[in-house]
């Protein structure tokens, strides 16, 4: 009954990074950034965000054969809820939320792309 659940629940995590993440962007208590840097700023994230999903959805498969998908599935929805928690805690450093962008996908792109989940 979760395996079914799991495609919409991803989703709708990612929805809430991508529509959380220009407020944050321009709030004068983390960035402060105005509309223009904020979106330049997501878009070059965007940008980066690409590179680690293409590389963990090549072998995605292969760890879900190698550990279960169980395993797998908990590791990954844990790992996203704490590295969602730590968005807010990368203030000010760009570098950081890129980072932590780009380790979200590495981690949860398997879930949306993985066969049988």
């Amino acid at each position: 009954m979760f395996i079914p659940l799991l495609s919409f629940v991803t989703i709708l995590c990612g929805y809430d990074q991508i529509s959380l993440l220009i407020p944050l962007l321009m709030n004068e208590n983390y960035y402060n950034k105005n509309k223009d840097e904020a979106i330049e700023l997501s878009s070059k994230i965007g940008s980066f965000n690409t590179i680690p999903s293409i590389l963990s959805n090549l072998f995605g498969g292969y760890v879900f054969d190698l550990f279960g998908r169980k395993y797998c599935i908990f590791f990954m929805l844990a790992s996203y809820g704490v590295l969602l928690s730590m968005f807010p805690q990368t203030a000010p450093n760009e570098g950081l939320l890129i980072g932590v962008s780009m380790a979200i996908n590495f981690i949860c792109s398997p879930l949306g792309f993985a066969p049988l989940v």
